[in-house]
């Protein structure tokens, strides 16, 4: 009974510290797995969404796999998991999913940033309803254009002024609708478009297109300005 109760304290620590990292929380996230003494969390990692059958059921797959992942199961058919660099074979993965539920869809990212993982498993999860059952994609590669963007979002942040970040942010927020979103900033629509021409010309991204529009999107969210 002694271990079962701690097994589960373990697990629902562990749960916590990949909720800190989906929320962009890395230092506290780094500070609950030292105090507990679980995995030390690195610079990277990869990001793994399993949909399927059983979440709790896949969970102990990748359990299984790779010991000092750390898992979050979000219902009842799914799941997301942050995984060390040093991980066994991706291949070795994707066999024993397909043995466990042939029907299961898997995503699993390159290497990215602690920082990135919330926007990386948001994107996953719009994602997964469009994979077909049994689609194990073992690198998702678009997320490197994520990681890049990531990059020079990052130095835009850095370097450019709070009207001209703000400015981003609104066009966003209001989708593209200059008479909107200038409302929303309080500065004129000519303004803006300078302020967004800039930012545009800096990110080196069509800001119009939906993609690029919603991945931007989502790392300004996790960096807790959006």
């Amino acid at each position: 009974m002694r271990r079962q109760r701690a097994a589960s304290a373990t697990e629902a620590t562990a749960r916590s510290v990949a909720v800190l990292l989906d929320l962009g929380l890395v230092g506290a996230a780094r500070q609950l797995s030292a105090a507990m003494n679980l995995s030390p969390l690195g610079q990277e990692a990869r990001v793994l969404t399993l949909h399927g059958r059983d979440s709790e059921d896949l969970s102990l797959v990748v359990e299984s796999w790779c010991p000092t992942a750390y898992t979050d199961r979000t219902t009842r058919r799914d799941a997301w998991f942050i995984v060390p660099p040093q991980h066994p074979s991706l291949t070795d993965l994707a066999k024993r999913v397909a043995a466990r539920d042939s029907g299961a869809r898997a995503l699993v990212s390159p290497l990215v940033r602690l920082e990135d993982v919330g926007a990386v498993r948001a994107r996953q999860a719009a994602r997964m309803p469009s994979l077909q059952p049994g689609r194990l994609d073992l690198l998702d590669e678009a997320v490197w254009d994520d990681r890049d963007l990531a990059t020079r979002l990052d130095a835009f942040l850095k370097e450019q002024q709070e009207p001209v970040v703000a400015a981003l942010v609104g066009y966003l927020r209001n989708r593209g609708q200059w008479e909107q979103a200038s409302r929303h900033l309080g500065v004129h629509r000519n303004t803006l478009r300078h302020r967004i021409g800039r930012a545009r010309q800096i990110l080196g991204v069509d800001i119009d297109d939906p993609d690029h529009a919603a991945r931007l999107w989502l790392l300004l969210r996790a960096r807790g300005l959006a």
